[in-house]
């Protein structure tokens, strides 16, 4: 859904390529087995002769919970998490999953400002990470918290 945007930008010039960073939300568990136009969350209900079946949704789109230019910090962050998770491929353009667990993580990495600058093609400055940027990552942290709790799944994504 971003690459189209990018796309976009790139082809008018409205934006230089670098590293864009996402966090949206879905209410995406797994594909419906039969419907292709919609999806299982997690919630399930109770039919009258006792049997359990899962919530269905219409397909819909993804909820942006925020959106970060060139922050490499997050994202050398991120891309460690999603090492110690058992990923193996060049962290671009896969949408990882993030837990209360992980996002708790997150938290106390910002709270003890050990998010440190990462290299990497197009990933902009280097300069430490400031306590706006901690401030800005604390408040999409309660963003994702809440979006979890209304039965969300929360992911992050990167381009560069």
């Amino acid at each position: 859904r971003f690459a189209l945007l990018w796309l976009s930008l790139l082809t008018t010039g409205d934006k230089p390529m670098g590293l864009d960073m996402y966090a949206y939300a879905k209410k995406t568990v797994k594909p419906h087995p039969t419907d292709t136009g919609a999806i299982i969350t997690g919630e399930t209900i109770t039919d009258d002769k006792g049997n359990e079946d899962f919530v269905y949704f219409d397909n819909e789109s993804p909820v942006d919970i925020a959106y970060w230019r060139k922050f490499n910090a997050l994202h050398g962050w991120m891309e460690q998490l999603y090492i110690s998770k058992g990923g193996n491929q060049e962290f671009n353009c896969i949408d990882m999953q993030l837990t209360k667990d992980d996002l708790q993580k997150l938290k106390q990495a910002c709270k003890d400002k050990t998010l440190t600058p990462t290299e990497g093609f197009f990933f902009g400055s280097q300069a430490p990470v400031t306590d706006d940027d901690y401030n800005e990552v604390l408040e999409f942290i309660s963003d994702a918290v809440e979006a979890i709790k209304d039965g969300y799944v929360v992911y992050y994504s990167s381009w560069w």
